[in-house]
Formats: C-alpha cells, sequence, structure tokens
C-alpha cells in the first residue's frame, strides 16, 4: 500500500517541476524576425 508521505511527495515534486518550467525566462519571449541569431566565438587557429 503506498503511504501518503510518498505520494505527497511524489505530488510535490512534480508541482516544483511545473512551477520552475512556467518560471522560466525562455517562455517569457518569442523570437521575432528580425532577431539575428547569437554569433559563435571562433578560437584562432593555430
Amino acid at each position: 500500500m503506498i503511504d501518503n508521505f510518498s505520494l505527497g511527495l511524489c505530488h510535490a515534486l512534480i508541482l516544483l517541476a511545473a512551477w520552475r518550467l512556467l518560471r522560466a525566462p525562455l517562455l517569457d519571449r518569442e523570437p521575432s524576425p528580425h532577431d539575428t541569431p547569437p554569433q559563435r566565438k571562433r578560437r584562432p587557429r593555430a
């Protein structure tokens, strides 16, 4: 039988993960067509 602690712990972890995903800064903006992709820094050749 599943006890209340393990059931509550699983639900609390799911809620924590959902809360952290919803607070992620990547969800706050959509890229516009005028945005440029980030430039990579190239290492100099030896």
